[in-house]
């Protein structure tokens, strides 16, 4: 009941695999709903664990106790490494700043173009 109620006033529940990589002063500057729902989600992984210990079984992620999993997806095996959990994290919220695309060009007029148009029509540097 717990994560059901979490989830409902949650402004964040769809950050969660992004917000799990923020350092706890980044957290702690949580207000309002978010810092509710921020709350009552920490509550029911500590009640996970408590049932863990009891029962010797595992509960759902407080995020998906009311969701059904239709595909399963391949990075889970992944979120055994942080570092390998974060970069696919980063690609998914498009946060991920290495490079995508080498554009080889032949000349210094075409370097300049490239770099004019990049800067001119997305706002950033090549």
């Amino acid at each position: 009941m717990l994560s059901i109620s979490q989830a409902a006033i949650d402004p964040l529940e769809n950050w969660y695999e992004l917000i799990q990589f923020f350092s706890h002063s980044w957290r702690a500057r949580l207000t309002g709903d978010a810092l509710k729902a921020k709350i009552i989600r920490e509550g029911a992984l500590m009640l996970g664990c408590l049932y863990r210990n009891l029962y010797g079984s595992e509960l759902n992620v407080p995020n998906e106790a009311s969701r059904t999993v239709f595909v399963h997806l391949p990075e889970l095996l992944k979120r055994r490494d942080p570092r390998r959990h974060l970069e696919l994290v980063a690609n998914r919220f498009d946060l991920n700043p290495q490079v995508r695309l080498c554009l080889f060009v032949e000349g210094k007029s075409e370097i300049d173009v490239v770099q004019t148009t990049f800067i001119k029509y997305f706002g950033f540097h090549p």
